[in-house]
């Protein structure tokens, strides 16, 4: 069983550009990092294939049972008052896996971040979805509370999807990523630090074609340029300028060029020489590498007592 997204487009209300552009992919089973920059649309495309948002255009296929786990961590499930009176085999085991108390359902607003992100959790597994999606779950939380979570979603079965900026948690949960960047979409292999390798194995390579594309611009224009100055000398010989009034050697010679047509070679040498140079230009202005402003920000800091 696998979710196709296909087509998927979506702007929001005011914008001008849409967040997402034609998106076309394919979540298998397992568990799908879902990664890029803040605002780049990783939220609304989840939201999108839970089907609790309409995209503008496209399709979300096969129909199938589905559940966000929102980023905050103050918003109760749904299903919270079910869960709370459900004490099955399943809702019994996430207790225990996620560790917690059998009145925490009865006093949400007065749990901690961490023990709402894990009631949170629990309630989006007990629901057996087929698709889940699940956004940032260890942002705020402590060590144990991060560790507990990533083990419980290790236990689902579905289709998942996982937004997060979380390495560590996308290396141990992800089959694979799917890098979202200004309306496109990009999946590949791994966790999260395999994917990012070859994305950057992709970005130097395409930064060496767009180097090797440069150089050969310049030697064509250089060409161009050498082209374009016999073409002028040859035109001025035609003309006869500079040749003596008397001097019918030289006349004569130029009159049998032009009539064999080799005056003509370095203009259409010339010619053939701006065609291919339009050609690199073409090649050069396709191959776009995004800018990127990495930096390094250090901070001082110690545990709290």
């Amino acid at each position: 069983m696998q979710l196709n997204l296909s087509g998927i487009q979506y702007t929001y209300p005011g914008s001008a550009d849409p967040v997402l552009d034609e998106i076309n992919v394919t979540f298998p089973q397992g568990w799908t990092g879902i990664v890029g920059n803040n605002g780049g649309g990783k939220t609304t495309l989840a939201r999108i294939a839970t089907r609790l948002l309409e995209p503008d255009a496209g399709s979300v296929h096969p129909p199938l049972a589905s559940c966000y786990c929102p980023q905050d961590a103050t918003e109760p499930p749904p299903n919270l008052e079910d869960f709370a009176l459900a004490f099955d085999k399943h809702a019994l085991q996430l207790r225990r896996d996620l560790g917690l108390d059998d009145d925490w359902p009865w006093r949400y607003p007065t749990l901690s971040c961490g023990q709402q992100k894990r009631l949170q959790i629990a309630c989006a597994l007990w629901s057996g979805p087929d698709v889940l999606a699940v956004d940032e779950p260890t942002n705020h939380v402590d060590g144990e509370t991060r560790t507990a979570i990533q083990e419980a979603l290790g236990s689902f079965r579905g289709m998942g999807l996982l937004v997060s900026h979380d390495r560590q948690l996308l290396d141990g949960l992800c089959g694979q990523c799917l890098f979202v960047h200004r309306g496109s979409a990009v999946m590949r292999p791994g966790g999260y630090s395999q994917a990012a390798g070859q994305a950057q194995l992709e970005r130097d390579t395409l930064i060496s074609s767009r180097n090797a594309a440069r150089r050969e611009k310049a030697r064509l224009e250089r060409e161009a340029r050498r082209r374009q100055e016999e073409a002028s000398r040859a035109a001025g010989k035609r003309s006869l300028k500079g040749v003596a009034k008397h001097d019918s050697d030289a006349r004569f010679a130029v009159r049998t060029a032009v009539i064999s047509g080799k005056d003509g070679v370095a203009g259409k040498l010339s010619s053939r020489m701006g065609s291919r140079l339009a050609r690199a230009e073409e090649a050069l202005s396709a191959l776009h590498v995004e800018k990127r402003y990495d930096g390094d920000l250090w901070t001082d800091a110690e545990p709290s007592r």
